[in-house]
């Protein structure tokens, strides 16, 4: 059967390929898995500091959830991770205190006490491999069952409140519910052959919401490249994202929504950003203290959806002048390489006569099998004119 391929289907494709160019690689993922392991283990190692005490060590932020973008030149991507411990928060006045247990603990290894750095509420690790490590202490509310915690913060002396495992939860359960409409159905068909990367989810099966989260950082990251001290941080993008996305199939239409969902809330004044699963944890706290970094965020918004506006006009008039776009809003390398792994795909498919072009004039695909009432696309022509 004869399934119509539009320019929106060629469009979501395209970020599609994208989107795994933005991936971490697999050596990236394997050095942050092995690292992880290894500092995990020795912090549940410690019967000194912590007799008789439960410690869950467990990831967080965009690995955790499938958001992590890898890093443009001279940056870093960051693993974070809690070390969550089953101890009375309310008994320390100071909860300094048990951030000064973790760093403790990693000064007395070999390999960790030159790469600590005292944060304000984690310890960081920096690896010499492009990337570092941020551990954040945290102690369980015991009277909460929904995995509220409470972790320390060095200026303030005092407690501040988080949940991370609830977090994570919210973002998948919003990100997985969306219709598989006929666009995703032929976006993962047509990408069966494209090799997996071992221990990440793979970009033929990664919701549009995450996909769309992994484009907004990287255009911020390209956006801010000179001036990275005014960038929203990730969690905030997430988060605003993951608020504003409505259950669309399509990542254009997801990106599209979600800055629309934005600039319509900022109408009604200034946002503030929580935490969905514990109110009492601002994620935007970052712009009470700075208001320049919300008149800043509030550019980039109205000018990361201008871009997109032009980018749906854009697709009227050919791929390559979507291309130029692209290039301009997330760099040259991934738009360049993913152009070229989805025009090896769809060569693979013509070949075999499984892509071809209908007489209205729109692409089209055929699961499985060819198809006799399309006409077969000439080579090279799926992103031209």
């Amino acid at each position: 059967m004869l399934q119509t391929y539009s320019k929106d289907h060629q469009l979501d494709e395209l970020f599609q390929s994208i989107c795994e160019e933005l991936q971490i690689s697999k050596s990236q993922y394997d050095q942050a898995e092995t690292s992880y392991n290894a500092v995990a283990n020795w912090l549940s190692e410690d019967e000194e500091r912590f007799p008789n005490i439960d410690i869950d060590i467990y990831p967080q932020g965009s690995l955790k959830i499938g958001t992590t973008v890898h890093p443009i030149l001279n940056q870093e991507f960051d693993l974070d991770f809690v070390c969550e411990l089953n101890l009375d928060w309310k008994k320390y006045d100071n909860p300094v205190e048990v951030l000064d247990l973790i760093e403790e603990r990693l000064l007395e290894h070999d390999v960790y006490a030159p790469m600590v750095k005292r944060k304000n509420r984690c310890i960081r690790l920096n690896y010499k491999r492009n990337f570092h490590m941020d551990i954040l202490p945290a102690c369980r509310v015991k009277e909460d069952s929904n995995g509220c915690v409470k972790v320390p913060d060095r200026k303030l002396a005092d407690w501040k409140d988080s949940n991370p495992k609830g977090y994570a939860n919210w973002f998948e359960e919003t990100a997985k519910d969306y219709d598989v409409s006929f666009n995703n159905q032929i976006l993962m068909e047509k990408s069966a052959e494209i090799e997996k990367m071992p221990g990440v989810e793979p970009i033929q099966i990664k919701p549009p919401l995450k996909r769309a989260v992994q484009l907004m950082k990287r255009h911020r990251d390209v956006y801010f490249e000179e001036h990275p001290e005014k960038a929203p941080i990730s969690i905030v993008l997430t988060t605003l994202a993951g608020e504003f996305y409505a259950n669309q199939s399509s990542v254009n239409d997801a990106i599209e929504g979600i800055l629309d969902g934005i600039l319509n809330a900022t109408q009604s004044g200034k946002i503030t950003v929580y935490n969905p699963q514990n109110k009492l944890e601002v994620l935007s706290e970052r712009w009470n203290e700075k208001p320049e970094l919300y008149d800043s965020f509030l550019i980039f918004i109205r000018d990361f959806r201008e871009k997109w506006t032009e980018i749906s006009d854009a697709k009227e008039k050919g791929f390559i002048e979507v291309a130029s776009l692209l290039k301009e809003m997330f760099g040259e390398e991934p738009i360049s390489k993913g152009m070229s792994k989805q025009a090896k795909v769809n060569e693979a498919y013509r070949q075999a006569g499984k892509l071809g072009i209908t007489a209205a004039g729109v692409m089209s695909f055929t699961p499985g099998v060819a198809a006799e009432e399309i006409t077969t696309v000439k080579r090279n022509t799926f992103y031209g004119e």
